[in-house]
């Protein structure tokens, strides 16, 4: 260890600065995409800066990975993709490292810290566009939109912004990535029907319609044999694990997300997508990403405590970005 690392291991201004300095330069190579991407790059490692300073004056230990994850339905910590698939692995120097990380990164190198402050959003990326989605334009622009929206919540969440600019900013970014699937032909119906009756029944119905189900029950039965399909499709992939889910499962679920007590997780909304749209391409696509938008915003209303006005404002600033946004496109 040099005399720089040992001069950076003291909880000083200097240090922190160092880190800085360090967090700048690595998240402008991982996200060195667009101008955008190195815009809210900074604005990134200027708040992280501040929040630290902000956390250790308040005591506070925010574990961002959990709180993070579960947005998008997946209820455990994430430290590489193949943990969203609860693959099986030896996890006990990732959880030690995320365990410093909250008590005192002081613990951490210079290069762990780097890693667990940037953490979310790579696995984010990797799982998306490496996993699921695969690498094309159209792809990279859905997931750097949502990775913006990780950023803005990150920056802002103890700056005491004003409700109004939350609004703008979330209801901004959320229109652009949906003026881009109109643009490219892909409906919205669903999407904007479920924001309006805060629910995922529109996507459950149109599942209903695409298997000419009658009821939940001959539907459960159909989401059980996807997530069968799903399994045997990867039974060879080592990174990723699908179980399948038992009809008297899905029709509990079905009850649930219908009466709005819950949403569906991670996994049962690719079971959803696959129901919908069976054959891959843009549309396939397009269909899980508004479910992963329209899963993320109920479960932040209802974790957030999130009131009907607030609601409505939101949706009625998403309407009327959309209709400017286009120019952008």
């Amino acid at each position: 260890m040099g005399q720089g690392d040992n001069y950076t291991k003291n909880l000083s201004g200097e240090r922190i600065g160092f880190r800085y300095f360090l967090l700048q330069q690595e998240i402008k190579i991982r996200l060195n995409r667009t101008h955008e991407a190195k815009i809210c790059a900074r604005l990134m490692v200027t708040h992280l800066y501040c929040k630290k300073k902000i956390l250790k004056d308040k005591g506070l230990k925010e574990d961002f990975n959990l709180l993070f994850w579960r947005v998008f339905g997946v209820n455990q910590r994430v430290y590489e993709p193949e943990d969203v698939f609860k693959v099986k692995r030896d996890k006990q120097s990732d959880e030690k490292s995320y365990s410093n990380f909250l008590k005192s990164d002081n613990k951490l190198s210079n290069e762990n810290y780097l890693q667990q402050s940037v953490r979310e959003i790579e696995i984010f990326d990797v799982l998306f566009i490496d996993y699921l989605l695969g690498n094309s334009s159209v792809n990279e622009f859905y997931i750097h939109q949502l990775k913006n929206i990780m950023f803005n919540y990150k920056m802002f969440k103890d700056m005491y912004v004003e409700e109004e600019k939350y609004i703008n900013m979330f209801s901004f970014q959320i229109a652009f990535i949906m003026e881009k699937m109109c643009i490219d032909g892909i409906d919205a119906s669903l999407f904007d029907k479920s924001l309006e009756e805060n629910s995922m029944e529109p996507f459950i119905s149109k599942c209903k319609s695409k298997t000419q189900c009658k009821t939940n029950e001959e539907l459960s039965i159909k989401l059980s044999y996807a997530s069968a399909e799903m399994k045997e499709k990867f039974k060879n992939n080592n990174k990723v694990k699908f179980d399948v889910i038992s009809p008297e499962t899905l029709k509990k679920d079905l009850s649930k997300w219908k009466k709005k007590r819950e949403v569906p997780s991670f996994m049962k909304l690719l079971v959803i997508m696959n129901i919908m749209e069976q054959a891959p391409g843009p549309k396939k696509i397009g269909i899980f990403i508004q479910l992963i938008i329209v899963r993320a915003l109920l479960h932040i209303q209802k974790e957030f405590k999130i009131n009907a006005d607030v609601k409505n404002k939101f949706i009625q600033q998403l309407k009327s970005f959309r209709g400017s946004v286009k120019i952008f496109l």
